[in-house]
């Protein structure tokens, strides 16, 4: 640029020269990422869907880490699992209340699929529950004419064994758990007003 204006070139085609550079690298944005409200939107629903998998598969885990460190703590405060699963359930209620057109169905489903997902980690059937056993097959076959069984049905356990409670529970964790459960289903019962 500094040698044509030392040469007197004409300043239209230095425009139209930075004209079509900037065409050349011109980037197009998603309509679902248009607005910084709708990143942000985005940006949440992927922290939610983030929390919903590590409590999926680390719940019990997170659990017993949390008495166990409250155990070897010589002050008595509040559980830091505590802290954070209410924390947890006020960010998914607020974004599960939120007012907004389409931009936030996503974020509003992701706030209560996390609340509806607390409750069911935190109950004493635990994740095992939402996720039962299912049958596979019929296990019945027509034979002669007739419907006859054929062997036993054959099942198909949950494939996050990681975040089932396989061990037997204290009673200190299992009371922390049912604390857990009640602050999520509270929130699943103020969530009735917004239908």
């Amino acid at each position: 640029h500094m040698s044509s204006a030392m040469n007197g070139t004409n300043d239209d085609s230095l425009k139209q020269n930075e004209s079509n550079e900037s065409q050349r690298y011109k980037v197009s944005v998603h309509h679902s990422r248009d607005s910084a409200s709708k990143q942000w939107s985005t940006t949440l629903v992927l922290a939610l869907r983030g929390l919903e998998r590590v409590l999926r598969l680390f719940f019990c885990r997170l659990l017993r880490k949390s008495i166990e460190v409250s155990r070897h703590s010589n002050q008595h405060r509040e559980v830091w699992l505590m802290t954070t699963w209410k924390e947890i359930l006020r960010m998914s209620f607020d974004c599960a209340c939120i007012s907004g057109e389409r931009e936030t169905l996503d974020l509003r489903l992701a706030g209560i699929e996390l609340i509806t997902l607390c409750s069911q980690v935190s109950c004493k059937a635990g994740i095992g529950a939402a996720t039962n056993t299912a049958r596979v097959g019929t296990n019945m076959e027509v034979v002669g004419g007739a419907l006859r069984s054929v062997r036993a049905a054959t099942t198909v356990g949950d494939r996050n064994q990681g975040s089932l409670c396989s061990t037997p529970i204290e009673p200190e964790v299992d009371q922390l758990r049912h604390i857990f459960f009640d602050l999520a289903f509270s929130k699943l019962v103020d969530f009735r007003t917004y239908l």
